[in-house]
């Protein structure tokens, strides 16, 4: 997956906004034509942040694994979060967004 500086600037931004990372100073990189890069670190709001959300992610993979292990198939995304998927209706022709 290659994600552009946009979407890199503002998940910084966003993360910087809420007090999860603080700036750790600049590198120059012989790779990038000596051009600075910024260096960021987890605040410890981060790191509780970021220890919730392992927690989260490996209560969604248990949730994945029972499932898997009792249907003997892959679990969906769906069904580990609980959501109901998006449903596509046709009307006249035309898709749209259905409930």
């Amino acid at each position: 997956m290659r994600l552009s500086r946009g979407n890199v600037t503002g998940a910084l931004a966003g993360l910087l906004e809420q007090g999860l990372i603080e700036p750790a100073g600049e590198q120059r990189r012989a790779d990038l034509g000596g051009k600075p890069r910024k260096l960021y670190r987890l605040t410890a709001a981060g790191v509780d942040e970021s220890a919730g959300q392992r927690e989260t992610l490996a209560a969604l993979m248990d949730m994945a694994d029972g499932r898997r292990e009792r249907c003997g198939t892959v679990a969906t995304a769906h069904e580990v979060s609980g959501q109901e998927p998006t449903r596509w209706v046709e009307r006249d022709g035309d898709e749209q967004r259905g409930a």
